[in-house]
């Protein structure tokens, strides 16, 4: 198998390709520095099990981030934000945080919590004063 001329691959991608390339030679420096410099030839390493190990572990954190992405979609939805007014005029948002999030998902809680957020912090940037009330 011929190894095709390095620069003008270089030279025919695009930034995102070559960002992607120095992402991986990033990582084959992170190996070298590890390992030591590879040598196909006389690496002992079995190669085809190592490669089965790094797709499970893919596999595995996949699901994670997937499941995670589950747990804040549920902890937003589970939270109660209601914008009011308060006697004053001002603009108030209320969330209330069901006990069981309270409990047992807090970093899900914080993620949710935080997003819940965002519309009061773009308030305050354009100017308008809020309060927010957090409660069970």
């Amino acid at each position: 198998m011929s190894t095709p001329d390095l620069d003008a691959t270089l030279a025919a991608l695009g930034d995102d390709e070559r960002r992607t390339l120095a992402y991986l030679a990033g990582r084959l420096l992170l190996g070298q520095r590890t390992y030591g410099a590879i040598d196909l030839a006389t690496d002992p390493r079995d190669f085809t099990r190592e490669r089965g190990e790094e797709i499970s572990d893919l596999l595995v954190y996949t699901a994670f981030a997937a499941l995670r992405a589950e747990v804040v979609r549920a902890a937003t939805s589970a939270l109660v934000l209601t914008v009011a007014e308060d006697e004053d005029g001002h603009r108030v948002t209320r969330i209330g945080v069901p006990d069981v999030w309270r409990r047992s998902r807090r970093r899900a809680l914080r993620a949710a919590v935080e997003g819940a957020l965002e519309d009061v912090v773009d308030a305050l940037e354009r100017g308008e004063v809020v309060r927010v009330d957090v409660s069970r």
